[in-house]
């Protein structure tokens, strides 16, 4: 016995398919006034989940990393802590780094759906780091400055906005 087809099944052989790709993602779909579309503001909320995504990261890792020792059958102890610690900051500093570069956020930025309107250059993506892992550790006090005087924002040169 064969499987039905896509025909047989009432779905059209190319549902899969754009029907008109759009032209430029900063002009409207629908024919309007032909003005850019302005990248929205991230609201208060979005950027606190941003920080606290940041944090989650950095503690699963931390996390991870004791469960791993315990795994392995040791005894985890206080002394134990910094070294998970230290490998969570730099798993989270090092994957933040590319995704920086590649999506022009941080994971907890990205997760929260917020990123940088525009690249960040290479010389500013350390100091981009730092202020963003001091956000996410002070539980995203800073945040409450709003998108337009964020400090990762000053920091990279580029305001926030919303993905999508």
């Amino acid at each position: 016995m064969t499987e039905p087809g896509p025909e047989d099944l009432s779905f059209p052989s190319n549902w899969d398919r754009l029907k008109e790709p759009p032209s430029d993602r900063n002009q409207p779909a629908a024919p309007g006034d032909g003005t850019p579309i302005e990248p929205a503001m991230p609201p208060l909320i979005i950027l606190l989940a941003a920080a606290w995504g940041d944090l989650v990261a950095v503690l699963v890792v931390c996390t991870a990393g004791l469960l791993a020792v315990v795994g392995f059958g040791h005894r985890v102890t206080l002394p134990c802590l910094p070294w998970a610690a230290a490998l969570a900051i730099s798993w989270w500093a090092v994957s933040s780094a590319v995704l920086l570069v590649v999506r022009r956020g941080t994971p907890g930025m990205l997760m929260a759906g917020v990123a940088f309107s525009e690249q960040i250059p290479p010389r500013r993506v350390a100091l981009v780091l730092a202020i963003s892992l001091g956000v996410s550790l002070t539980l995203g006090l800073p945040a409450v400055l709003g998108a337009r005087l964020s400090p990762q924002g000053a920091a990279a040169g580029s305001p926030l906005r919303l993905i999508g």
